[in-house]
């Protein structure tokens, strides 16, 4: 079955086979909440797995402390992995589907708007202690995460 991200068959997408998936708000899924439209295709040769290019960890705390969520693909709105306004440190990791040019950007409000945490910087070995710090002050204030590949 294919759980696809938003309405009509669009947007990211989680295939999962025949089994038991006890909690996919966690590790390798993150889409708990996401899924609104489904997809049964019987033919396992269209059968694609999730594709992950980036793995971005953000903490409660600086220092990487505190809670944390792992974020595989863009979330438009932190309120729904429990996280609005929570980030206060930030690492970013490859994937297992990685290529040269894709990063993360953070917003300060949902759905990809307000202030941005410096545009198109953060790819893989990304590492911010301390978000609330200069040069970002951006403590507790993000809302929304984009991953996206650049020019």
């Amino acid at each position: 079955m294919r759980f696809y991200q938003h309405a009509n068959y669009s947007g990211g997408y989680l295939d999962l086979g025949p089994g038991h998936y006890p909690n996919i708000h966690i590790q390798p899924y993150s889409f708990g909440d996401k899924i609104s439209s489904i997809d049964v295709d019987t033919d396992p040769a269209h059968i694609h797995p999730l594709t992950v290019r980036l793995r971005v960890r953000i903490y409660q705390h600086v220092n990487f402390k505190g809670e944390y969520r792992d974020l595989l693909l863009s979330e438009n709105n932190l309120n729904d992995v429990g996280f609005n306004d929570r980030v206060s440190s930030i690492r970013v990791y490859a994937g297992e589907d990685y290529v040269p040019g894709w990063v993360c950007d953070f917003y300060q409000h949902a759905n990809y708007s307000g202030g941005q945490l410096q545009s198109g910087r953060f790819g893989p070995g990304a590492s911010l202690a301390n978000i609330k710090a200069a040069p970002y002050s951006f403590n507790d204030t993000i809302s929304s995460v984009k991953i996206h590949k650049i020019d």
